[in-house]
């Protein structure tokens, strides 16, 4: 039970890709009173193997998500959900966020890393559909990949410099009650499936470890940022406060 819904996931098989290879595929169950909602459109990553109880914080992600759309009027009755879902899910979010928190990707979230080779300058915060590139590389590559995706908004001393201006320089890098984070050398990840946001920072006194901007254009490609490297805006939960002037 979550709040006043109750989920149920269940592993049915694999499906094939188009580009190769295959995913996991699960039916689920949503039940709140004498509705009951059933779908099969709920998958894990590319090549990931995943178990059903994970998938249940997943799915109460997704379902979070919705209650929050469902708040601010973004709901209209042909979406992916019947409407009593979206209500329920709106009654029940704070819940549904709670048991995303616990359930989804355990391994991954492990523990604040600190102050660790501060100060932390911000590459890049993105919210709402801005994140969803972002996010859907996190769910189907990995925290990796996803940094390494992220990373094309790191211009090196003009990051540092936009940070500061914009007061987006910390102690420890900035992580909401409820977000998940990965650290992979100078970077520090940070994301929130159920609330839509993710965001990168960057040791500055570990910049040496981050590839030049020129190595990242290389590697991955031309980036078609939406939002001013440095220049982010966070609205979590828990962040610290900026470094001392």
């Amino acid at each position: 039970m979550v709040g006043g819904m109750s989920l149920r996931v269940e592993k049915t098989g694999r499906a094939p890709e188009e580009a190769g290879g295959s995913r996991m595929q699960f039916l689920y169950e949503v039940r709140a009173g004498e509705h009951v909602y059933r779908g099969t459109d709920l998958y894990a990553g590319v090549g990931m193997d995943v178990s059903a109880s994970r998938m249940v914080g997943v799915l109460a992600g997704f379902l979070s998500k919705a209650g929050e759309r469902y708040r601010s009027g973004m709901c209209p009755p042909d979406d992916a959900y019947p409407e009593w879902v979206y209500e329920q899910a709106y009654l029940n979010e704070d819940e549904l966020a709670m048991a995303s928190f616990e359930l989804e990707e355990p391994e991954v979230f492990t523990g604040r890393f600190g102050e660790q080779e501060g100060p932390w300058a911000s590459v890049v915060f993105l919210q709402g559909e801005d994140a969803d590139a972002a996010l859907s590389v996190l769910e189907e590559r990995g925290p990796e990949a996803a940094i390494a995706h992220l990373a094309q908004w790191d211009f090196g001393d003009e990051t540092e410099q936009a940070a500061a201006a914009n007061g987006h320089v910390y102690k420890a890098p900035p992580v909401g009650t409820w977000d998940r984070e990965f650290r992979s050398g100078a970077y520090h990840l940070s994301w929130n499936h159920s609330l839509g946001h993710v965001g990168l920072t960057r040791s500055i006194a570990g910049a040496a470890e981050a590839a030049t901007p020129s190595e990242r254009a290389r590697q991955l490609g031309p980036a078609s940022p939406t939002v001013t490297a440095g220049v982010t805006g966070h609205s979590i939960d828990a962040r610290p406060e900026p470094l001392g002037r």
